[in-house]
């Protein structure tokens, strides 16, 4: 399913002026930016659910400014210039609206904006630019790196987790049909520019405590790559990721040493599983996934130390039997690891006798 974020502009109505010559006085209005719906209690690391943006939270802005009167389509301008630079905005002493931070930023008096931008306004990356094309208008996130994972069992359990450091790279961008706006309110899309993995690791049906799971390691993930927008439409390039000549790092998403809360929860059983939650990664190959565990010849068998087990989940398939052979943006992807074995057993059979001819013997 889609999920997407939805932030609104509140604006005020605006005085006479000209495009070459902004001048600033007691009645000038600052621009805000509302969430239609914000949560002032999620953290501002792990991903987002729903369209409930974060209190906490603080995104870049970009703005260019047109002559042209508010409701023109960006398609139709021949002449822009940037009046917003990549500024932070943040929530404004609990209000539900965001401003310009560590300063207000101002509505120009005549003309009309058009914005674009990310979130967080913190994340790692190497540079940032957008670039007002009429003609294709896109954002460039050089050298995005996403944070360190840390294991957590519930994506409730990531605000009390101080080593997990995941973000969820958001944007909102410009299509050739965005209208421009000088006043009232003015609805901006978020949309998620990563995957989110989910994994879950049960027994099989029989294979009760047979199992147990001591280190899970995701490997080979490319965590630094090149993000640049688009609107896919109107014949406008889709948004894409871009090697950016980093190597990519094995991470462990679980280990019974440090992660267990209880003796035995890395037992597997099939009425319940291992919980690894919160993985954003960005869209990429899908890479595979390496179990370290133990296993038991029978529940009243001691455990034995196996072989680590590998699997390639680009050959996993999805409900309709594809193979999810990539991680896409936009999209969460719940992996259900089931361990099961088959049985010993063993063929019976009795060799044949071999004959000795004895019948020379002589008794004496």
């Amino acid at each position: 399913m889609k999920k997407l974020l939805f932030v609104a502009a509140a604006v005020a109505a605006m005085a006479a002026c000209t495009k070459s010559e902004v001048v600033y006085d007691d009645t000038d209005v600052a621009i805000d930016l509302a969430p239609v719906n914000y949560k002032a209690t999620k953290s501002v690391t792990g991903p987002y659910t729903g369209n409930e943006y974060s209190g906490d939270e603080q995104f870049r802005v970009w703005a260019a400014y047109t002559a042209l009167d508010a409701g023109t389509e960006f398609r139709m301008n021949t002449e822009l210039s940037i009046y917003l630079d990549n500024v932070v905005f943040g929530e404004k002493e609990n209000s539900g609206v965001w401003g310009g931070t560590p300063v207000p930023y101002y509505w120009p008096k005549s003309g009309s904006l058009y914005f674009s931008g990310y979130s967080p306004a913190d994340a790692t990356v190497e540079n940032a630019e957008y670039e007002f094309n009429t003609g294709s208008s896109k954002m460039t996130l050089t050298g995005f790196t996403q944070g360190a994972y840390s294991y957590v069992n519930s994506l409730d359990a990531i605000a009390q987790n101080a080593n997990y450091k995941m973000v969820d790279l958001l944007y909102f961008d410009v299509a050739s049909d965005t209208k421009s706006v000088n006043s009232g309110t003015h609805p901006v899309l978020f949309k998620h520019a990563l995957s989110w993995l989910t994994f879950r690791f049960r027994s099989a049906a029989g294979m009760d405590n047979l199992f147990k799971v001591n280190k899970i390691t995701l490997n080979n993930v490319s965590t630094k790559e090149t993000f640049t927008s688009g609107a896919g439409t109107n014949n406008w390039p889709a948004p894409v990721w871009t090697a950016n000549n980093s190597t990519p790092e094995s991470f462990v998403i679980y280990d019974a040493n440090f992660n267990q809360t209880t003796a035995g929860d890395n037992v597997l059983v099939n009425g319940g599983f291992i919980p690894v939650e919160g993985i954003l990664v960005i869209p990429q190959t899908a890479k595979s996934l390496t179990i370290e565990y133990e296993q038991k010849a029978a529940v009243d068998q001691p455990f034995v130390e196996q072989n680590p087990l590998t699997i390639e989940l680009s050959d996993v398939t999805d409900n309709s039997a594809n193979k999810i052979s990539s991680w896409e943006i936009n999209k969460h992807y719940l992996y259900t690891i089931t361990m099961s074995a088959d049985e010993i057993l063993i063929d019976p059979s009795i060799d044949l006798w071999e004959n000795v001819n004895a019948s020379d013997y002589e008794v004496k």
